[in-house]
């Protein structure tokens, strides 16, 4: 089950590139598609909005590796696997570290809040997880599980901050 957990947050991932890329790229389609204003605000945030489609890829890209090359029956060599995995590894970085300073005040403090969010959740659900495994009440979570829920838990916490400041598609 962790890989098809994996797979799928991937695919989350995977698809929300495509819908941010698609609608920077096609900014009359985007502006219908995403939470924009306007064209021009597509326009004025369209280093970030890239760097953001790039980096949702890239993470689909790390997740989808490791669930394929996973198990007995791999569909990926492990080999392939890895230097696809640094890749993006290194390309979040890179990504985060280039576009940290770039947006408004609003979007610095959503970044914040849900990565405050994102990390007590993810010490409550695998920290808890964890220690119920310690007392032998729950066997502990495979190195994928660990991965794809962090990622998860990430998305999750960006949604609530986003929906708790209003700012949700109405």
């Amino acid at each position: 089950i962790d890989l098809i957990i994996a797979a799928g947050v991937a695919a989350i991932y995977g698809l929300m590139a495509i819908i941010v890329g698609a609608g920077v790229l096609l900014p009359k389609v985007g502006a219908k598609m995403l939470n924009v204003a306007d064209e021009q605000e597509l326009h004025d945030g369209r280093r970030q909005l890239l760097g953001g489609a790039v980096g949702m890829a890239l993470v689909s890209l790390l997740l989808a590796s490791l669930a394929l090359a996973d198990g007995p029956n791999a569909l990926l060599d492990r080999s392939i696997a890895a230097l696809l995995v640094l890749v993006s590894l290194v390309g979040i970085a890179a990504i985060s570290l280039l576009t940290r300073n770039q947006g408004d005040e609003l979007m610095h403090r959503v970044s914040l809040e849900s990565a405050a969010l994102a990390f007590w959740l993810a010490m409550l659900t695998f920290g808890g997880w964890a220690a119920l495994s310690v007392l032998g009440h729950a066997a502990m979570f495979s190195a994928i599980a660990l991965i794809a829920g962090l990622f998860a838990l990430f998305l999750f916490a960006m949604f609530v901050i986003i929906a708790r400041r209003g700012m949700m598609m109405s």
